[in-house]
């Protein structure tokens, strides 16, 4: 079906026309935070000098006498010590395409592991860096919505296919800087909380004082309760979708209903094929809900007894001499039948008589009650008085 779309013709673009203009106050403003934002992420002076002592201290480790003491066996790839029993390091994954990366904006060294590139940072210092807490921060969204993980690959993936590979490398904004923009959309429209806000005690890098603070396990990659994770994933069902929407079709658009005219609405669980199968208008709801009190608590005389001649004649087939009888006699259906052969029948229809005394001093004087019923009337008599 897509092959038989057309191409649009060549003088289509030069006819469109921009609704917002270059001069608009918000798009220069706008220009100007990203120039500045692209600025910000230049290296400085000083960031120049500390990438360079990064890579003289892991040249020199590399190259020191010690190194040789420290890994057993060993294979120098681009300058990379890489030790050849890694299953102690790395367990049963597989790693290949170890590199050194020199020129990055900080010294990483690159490798797959099981066929996925990873980025592993290089420093030297005694205190856990704040990229921990950064790292945790993203797994923190991650673990919130999968559709988090879909969307970052796929805006890496287009970035890569669009500019050059290498760009990430100068003065592009990196990985990180990607995600957290991403991140922050996705917040301004309230598409995903801000964390950072909610969870503060877990995502400040001021409390993280020492390694020992760095659990690299599941809370590392799975920080969030499940409480919070569940409020976020809480989404409507196909049944709450259809029972909030209607099918326009005039337009053939699903649309939004206007609102309930009740808080509750009646629905048939089981016969899901039927359209008229739930009501939701206030007074249709509110004359249901008024008839069953009625029936609950003021039956309709024999009313007990037609409702179940049905289901008696359905369920209890006459497999004894004396039912054979009264069916060829045509008795089955006389109300005598139900008291003489089924006692529990006769004692529960009693029962809302024998335990209401008001009924049986009001039924009198209330004709919205009905008498209490005569036992020796036959079907027909009822149905016709």
């Amino acid at each position: 079906m897509a092959n038989g779309l057309k191409h649009a013709p060549p003088h289509l673009l030069s006819q469109v026309v921009n609704m917002i203009q270059n001069d608009n106050p918000f798009v220069k403003q706008l220009c100007q935070e990203i120039h500045m934002f692209s600025l910000n992420q230049k290296q400085s002076e000083n960031m120049m000098k500390a990438r360079n002592e990064y890579i003289r201290l892991i040249r020199d480790y590399l190259n020191s006498a010690t190194i040789a003491n420290q890994l057993e066996e060993i294979v120098r790839i681009d300058r990379v010590a890489h030790n050849r029993n890694l299953k102690q390091f790395f367990g049963d994954n597989r790693i290949t395409h170890l590199s050194f990366v020199s020129s990055a904006k900080v010294p990483i060294i690159k490798f797959k592991m099981n066929g996925i590139a990873i980025d592993l940072s290089a420093i030297f210092c005694t205190s856990p860096p704040s990229t921990c807490v950064a790292a945790k921060f993203i797994n923190a969204y991650c673990q919130l919505d999968d559709r988090f993980v879909i969307l970052v690959t796929f805006i890496k993936t287009w970035l890569r296919s669009e500019g050059d590979p290498n760009d990430h490398l100068r003065e592009f904004p990196n990985s990180y800087a990607l995600t957290i923009l991403l991140i922050h959309a996705l917040q301004w429209y309230g598409i995903v909380p801000n964390l950072y806000e909610s969870h503060n005690e877990m995502f400040n890098p001021q409390k993280v004082k020492s390694w020992d603070d760095i659990d690299v396990g599941h809370e590392f990659t799975h920080p969030l309760d499940e409480n919070t994770v569940a409020m976020h994933r809480r989404k409507e069902t196909k049944g709450t979708l259809l029972a909030n929407h209607t099918f326009n079709m005039k337009n053939g658009s699903i649309e939004p209903r206007r609102g309930r005219e009740a808080q509750v609405s009646i629905v048939d669980i089981y016969d899901t094929k039927n359209p008229a199968r739930s009501t939701r208008s206030q007074f249709y709801v509110m004359n249901a809900l008024s008839l069953m009190r009625m029936i609950l608590l003021a039956p309709a005389p024999n009313m007990l007894h037609y409702i179940m001649q049905i289901p008696f004649r359905q369920f209890m087939p006459p497999v004894l001499n004396h039912m054979q009888n009264f069916h060829q006699t045509n008795q089955m259906n006389h109300v005598n039948y139900y008291h003489m052969y089924h006692p529990n029948f006769q004692h529960f229809s009693a029962m809302p008589y024998a335990n209401n005394q008001n009924f049986r001093s009001n039924s009198a004087s209330n004709p919205r009650i009905p008498p209490r019923p005569n036992h020796q009337e036959t079907e027909k008599q009822y149905i016709k008085r």
